[in-house]
């Protein structure tokens, strides 16, 4: 096999390997906007049932339940230890997906780096 051939058939395998680091970054964009949108939708299903306990409680309290103040503040410590645990959710995915991400595209450059120094003779 011709030195010419080779470094086509090289190139060539190059070039398949960084499309598929691209593919790859591709799908983990994906997958991340798709669990930030279920961490967001979960979020605000949470919101809603609090809320909707809430609306229940104050009516208990107007007709003078005393236990239901404090379910009521008991209730609000509750949503707001699930809002900053998927506060902390979404910051650890987003760590992880830049990390993944950046980890690739190292990955692609010395990929289209070692193309690139190919000789074309």
């Amino acid at each position: 096999m011709k030195v010419k051939d080779r470094l086509a058939n090289k190139r060539f395998e190059l070039d398949q390997k960084i499309v598929e680091k691209e593919r790859t970054i591709d799908e983990m964009r994906q997958t991340f906007r798709e669990a930030s949108r279920f961490l967001d939708e979960l979020e605000m299903e949470i919101s809603r049932g609090f809320s909707e306990i809430q609306a229940l409680n104050e009516e208990l309290i107007a007709q003078g339940s005393y236990q239901s103040h404090w379910e009521s503040v008991e209730n609000q410590g509750k949503q707001h230890y699930l809002s900053q645990l998927l506060e902390n959710e979404r910051v650890e995915l987003t760590k992880s997906h830049q990390s993944v991400i950046n980890s690739l595209e190292e990955e692609r450059s010395a990929i289209q780096k070692e193309r690139n120094n190919l000789s074309w003779d």
